[in-house]
């Protein structure tokens, strides 16, 4: 979203914004990694060192490091609220239907995972989620890895609907791009991509938690501002 403002307001360019999307992208990710430990603590923590900070307003930057403090507290307490409510539809037996019946059906799989992702407005949470399902063996390492390219997409759809004028959807539109070329490339890989994280010998929510990362990072690397005839350059035609 910075980016996108940034962007429309003909600071930053399309090309180097478009640069900076797959390691935004990648953090993302990191949030999943750390959203996966329990997280209580830490909330009120950073709340109450954002406000301590931010009331030392007589040091601009220090009012500033609160302000982040606060905002990163408060994401961290939506998405721990968001996850909480997705635990309590994950226990009813019609939710469990639905989950066996995605197992061999690969593009209600999909289809599920992004509007699921749509409608929650966070990718981190729907992750999540397919990691607590995982726990419970309610589904195959293939379907979590669909589950999670999809929920990538998702991920990508509400700032290209929330964007208003043409110059401001250029940058989500681009990221949405990146990330279905990624899918489109992933789902046609997928049978080696399970054979290989099965020989990986990981547990399903490690295989959940930690794939969104790898997939993020392989993205960013076939994406890469430096290389004119690399995805990138295929894709836009343009060189940073």
């Amino acid at each position: 979203m910075m980016a996108t403002s940034f962007t429309t307001a003909g600071t930053l360019s399309l090309a180097p914004a478009l640069a900076v999307m797959p390691g935004a992208n990648i953090g993302s990710t990191l949030v999943v990694q750390l959203m996966s430990f329990n997280t209580e603590i830490v909330i009120p923590l950073l709340l109450l060192i954002g406000f301590v900070v931010f009331k030392l307003r007589d040091h601009s930057n220090f009012e500033s490091v609160g302000c982040a403090l606060i905002g990163l507290g408060l994401m961290l307490l939506a998405l721990h609220l968001l996850g909480g409510t997705l635990a309590d539809i994950e226990v009813t037996p019609v939710f469990h239907a639905v989950m066996q019946g995605l197992q061999g059906d690969t593009l209600i799989a999909q289809l599920v995972a992004v509007i699921l992702t749509l409608f929650c407005h966070s990718s981190v949470a729907i992750v999540l989620l397919i990691a607590s399902l995982a726990t419970t063996g309610a589904m195959m390492p293939a379907t979590a890895i669909v589950l999670v390219f999809d929920a990538n997409i998702g991920g990508a759809l509400p700032p290209v609907l929330n964007a208003g004028s043409g110059v401001a959807r250029r940058l989500p539109i681009g990221n949405l791009i990146i990330r279905l070329s990624g899918s489109a490339l992933a789902l046609l890989l997928l049978p080696l991509l399970t054979d290989y994280v099965q020989k990986l010998g990981l547990s399903m929510p490690q295989l959940v938690v930690w794939f969104p990362t790898a997939f993020s990072a392989v993205l960013a690397l076939l994406f890469k501002n430096n290389n004119r005839h690399g995805a990138y350059g295929l894709l836009f035609n343009q060189k940073i």
